[in-house]
C-alpha cells in the first residue's frame, strides 16, 4: 500500500504542529495567538488617532503617517502580550500544572495541524489555477477533510446574508466562494 504525497505532507503538518504544541504548552500557544489577533484589531482600530498625533507632530512623515502608526501600536501590543504570555508561562513552568499544560498543548497542536489541512484541501479546491486531481490522487485523508467543506460552503453563503454592507468586490469573492 502506497501513501500518496500529500497523506505525507498532513500527517508531517499534524504531527510537526503536536510536537510544537507539547513543547510550548497550551497556554503559551493560545496568548500566543491571542496576542496576534487583539494587536492586528487593536492595531487596526486606533491607527487613525496615531496617524493624526503623528501630523501634529511632524509634518514630514505625513505620507507614512497611517503605516507607522499600524505598525508602532500592532508591535507595541504585540510586545506587551508576549511579556504576559512569558510572565504566565513561567508561573505554569514552576507550578505542578507544567505536564498538563503541554499535554493540552499538544491536543491542541493536533487540532492546529487539522484545522491547516482543512485550509489548505478548502484553497485548493478553490482555486483554479491548476487542476488539483492529481495531487489529491489515492489520498486517504483527503476524502474525510472534504466531508467538512461542503459547511464551510454554507458558512460563507451565510456571511453575505449576516455582512449586508459589503463593498462590491467582497460580494463578487464571497459569490465565487458560494459557487
Amino acid at each position: 500500500m502506497s501513501i500518496a504525497a500529500i497523506d505525507i505532507v498532513f500527517i508531517s503538518l499534524i504531527l510537526i504542529a503536536s510536537l510544537r504544541g507539547a513543547f510550548i504548552g497550551m497556554i503559551a500557544e493560545l496568548i500566543s495567538i491571542a496576542a496576534l489577533f487583539i494587536s492586528l484589531l487593536l492595531a487596526a482600530v486606533f491607527y487613525p488617532d496615531g496617524a493624526e498625533w503623528i501630523n501634529s507632530h511632524s509634518s514630514s512623515l505625513e505620507n507614512f503617517a497611517c503605516i507607522i502608526a499600524f505598525a508602532g501600536i500592532f508591535l507595541v501590543s504585540y510586545i506587551l502580550f508576549k511579556l504576559l504570555q512569558k510572565g504566565v508561562v513561567h508561573m505554569i513552568d514552576e507550578s505542578r500544572f507544567e505536564s498538563v499544560d503541554k499535554l493540552l498543548g499538544f491536543f491542541f497542536g493536533i487540532l492546529e495541524g487539522l484545522l491547516l489541512c482543512f485550509l489548505i484541501v478548502y484553497i485548493l479546491n478553490f482555486q483554479t489555477f491548476f487542476d488539483i486531481s492529481k495531487i489529491l490522487k489515492g489520498s486517504e485523508l483527503v476524502p474525510y477533510i472534504e466531508r467538512f467543506l461542503p459547511s464551510l460552503d454554507t458558512a460563507t453563503h451565510n456571511m453575505e446574508e449576516l455582512l449586508p454592507s459589503l463593498d462590491k468586490s467582497s460580494k463578487k469573492v464571497l459569490k465565487q466562494l458560494n459557487n
